[in-house]
């Protein structure tokens, strides 16, 4: 997946937070914060972090673009979800997060991507200082 050509589909089953400018077609729900650590940091964290949540299965991981790739089932209806993240460099030392979450689904997800997303955000920035 790329995230400079990802466009949103019409269905409010997903959650997008990605670094400004890098979704050259999708407006992404939320900007993410610079972070004063390196990629590596971000990305170390959130492998810890999601070795931690329920019924988290691996999908892909794309060592070239830095991505990884889970699917969780959705708390109400079962349903599986797609979570892909990257850690984006963003100068000396820091960095920010591209996380798309999604329903492979058009059904309602009730929150549970948006709820995903900035849970792990939360995280993020309990962990690090944040520049902006």
């Amino acid at each position: 997946m790329k995230f400079e050509t990802l466009t949103l589909p019409f269905a409010a089953s997903h959650y997008l937070v990605a670094p400004q400018g890098l979704c050259q077609a999708a407006v992404p729900h939320r900007y993410s914060p610079v972070f004063s650590a390196p990629p590596e940091a971000l990305e170390e964290r959130l492998l810890r972090l999601i070795k931690l949540e329920p019924g988290m299965v691996e999908r892909l991981q794309d060592r070239d673009e830095g991505q990884h790739t889970y699917v969780q089932r959705s708390f109400f209806l079962n349903l599986p979800e797609i979570v892909t993240f990257q850690a984006c460099a963003e100068g000396e030392g820091k960095s920010s997060i591209a996380i798309y979450s999604r329903s492979e689904t058009a059904l309602p997800d009730f929150g549970g991507n948006k709820y995903r997303v900035e849970s792990w955000l939360g995280y993020l920035e309990e962990s690090f200082e944040t520049v902006w």
